[in-house]
C-alpha cells in the first residue's frame, strides 16, 4: 500500500470493514447539529446487532505525519465525539504512526492492500449515553449518504439514457449519410448514361417533369411508328389493285 493514500482511500477501506447488515457507517459526524456542533469525527461505525452490544466506534483519519502531530498537540479535542464512542481509533496508511505515540485510550488501524490491519487494539471506553444531538448528527449523515447514493443512481441512469440517445442519433445519421451517398451515386450514373447534365439551378420538380415528358414522348413515338407502318402497307395494297392510283399518290 502506498504511503500516498488519501482520506477517500481510507474511507473506502472502512466501508469494506464495516458492512451491512451488521454495521452502519457514517462519515463526518459531529457531536451535535447546528450551533452546538463543535467537533467532527471522520467516521463513526455502529453495530446494530444486539450480540455486539450496539458498540460505537469512532475514527480519526490521518494521511500525513504533520496532520498527526498537529492532532496530538490537543488529543482531548476528539472527546467531543469520542465521549459517545465505546472505541476510538486512529486510521492511517502503513508506518505513518507508531502505536506508542498514541494516547492510551486510542487504537491504531493501518490500511493495507489486504484491508484494515489493527496495529494497536483500542481499549473499551466508558462511553456516555448518546445525546439526541449526537443521534441527530448521525441520522443526518445517514440521510446525506442516502441522498448522495440516489443522486449517483439518477446521474448513472441519465448517463445511460444519454448514451442510448447518442447511439440512436449516430445510427440514424449513418443511415441518412448512406442514403445520401447512394442517391448521389445513382445521380452520377444517371447523368453519365443520359449524357445530359442539368444546370445546378434546375429544381427537382422541373427535372421530374422533364423525365416524365421524355417518357411520354417515347410512348407516343412508338404509336407514330406503328401508324407509319400501317400507312405503308395500305399504299402497297392500293398500288397492287390500281397502279394509276398509286402513281397519283406517289406524285402527291
Amino acid at each position: 500500500m502506498s504511503d500516498k493514500a488519501t482520506s477517500s482511500d481510507i474511507k473506502a477501506a472502512l466501508a469494506v470493514r464495516y458492512q451491512p447488515p451488521e454495521w452502519c457507517l457514517f462519515f463526518e459526524v459531529s457531536n451535535d447539529t447546528g450551533m452546538n456542533s463543535r467537533r467532527y469525527a471522520d467516521a463513526v461505525a455502529m453495530s446494530i446487532w444486539p450480540s455486539r452490544g450496539y458498540a460505537i466506534h469512532g475514527h480519526e483519519i490521518k494521511v500525513s505525519r504533520s496532520d498527526f502531530i498537529a492532532e496530538m498537540r490537543d488529543p482531548a479535542k476528539a472527546d467531543a465525539v469520542g465521549e459517545f464512542c465505546d472505541f476510538w481509533w486512529l486510521v492511517t496508511p502503513p508506518k505513518l504512526v507508531a502505536a506508542e505515540e498514541l494516547p492510551t485510550t486510542w487504537g491504531l488501524m493501518e490500511m493495507t492492500g489486504a484491508g484494515m490491519r489493527i496495529k494497536k487494539q483500542a481499549p473499551k471506553r466508558e462511553a456516555s449515553a448518546p445525546t439526541r444531538g449526537f443521534l441527530a448528527s448521525m441520522i443526518r449523515r445517514g440521510q446525506d449518504m442516502e441522498q448522495a447514493h440516489i443522486r449517483r443512481a439518477i446521474e448513472k441512469g441519465e448517463a445511460e439514457r444519454q448514451a442510448r440517445v447518442n447511439r440512436e442519433v449516430e445510427r440514424r445519421t449513418k443511415e441518412l449519410r448512406e442514403q445520401v451517398e447512394k442517391q448521389a451515386k445513382w445521380q452520377d450514373e444517371f447523368d453519365a448514361a443520359f449524357g445530359v447534365y442539368p444546370p445546378p439551378y434546375t429544381s427537382p420538380a422541373e427535372m421530374a417533369a422533364r423525365i416524365k415528358l421524355a417518357q411520354q414522348i417515347g410512348g407516343s413515338w412508338g404509336a407514330l411508328a406503328q401508324a407509319r407502318n400501317s400507312a405503308l402497307r395500305l399504299a402497297e395494297a392500293i398500288a397492287a389493285a390500281d397502279p394509276s392510283a398509286a402513281a397519283e399518290m406517289a406524285a402527291e
